[in-house]
């Protein structure tokens, strides 16, 4: 009954910090909570690599990876999804979160899927603060 199967939240990251999960297989069943493998806070300046990952969608449409921006008016992080595979029809959420004005880029690439990644706001308050660039990626039925 966890909340998320890993959470990582970077508050002040320093310029050259890196977060990486690579060849895990992630299954996340559904609580009262929330349904997500991983949940994650971008950071202050952070790059983050999530590669050759499968995610298990434990059924229904849900967030298997959902991300926000950093709260710090300065944050502007990297985050790759590289060659990831979501089995069933979960999908990654990237948010912004915070008043920064600079653009935390998302890079979604050789990944597939059945619902496409969203890119929102976690508050009405929030800067559009998020920009993905997604390519190569397969959408499946």
């Amino acid at each position: 009954n966890l909340r998320y199967g890993i959470h990582a939240d970077f508050n002040s990251g320093d310029d050259n910090t890196y977060f990486m999960v690579r060849n895990c297989d992630l299954e996340h069943y559904k609580n009262s909570t929330s349904m997500q493998a991983i949940g994650a806070g971008f950071g202050k300046h952070v790059t983050w690599l999530i590669e050759n990952t499968i995610f298990r969608s434990a059924g229904g449409n849900h967030i298997v990876f959902r991300v926000h921006n950093n709260v710090d008016a300065s944050a502007q992080s990297k985050l790759i999804v590289k060659d990831c595979y979501i089995d069933g029809d979960g999908y990654f959420r990237f948010n912004s979160y915070s008043t920064s004005t600079l653009q935390s880029i998302v890079q979604v690439c050789g990944c597939s899927w059945i619902t496409p990644p969203e890119v929102g706001k976690e508050t009405i308050s929030s800067n559009d603060n998020v920009t993905m660039i997604a390519w190569n990626n397969e959408m499946r039925v």
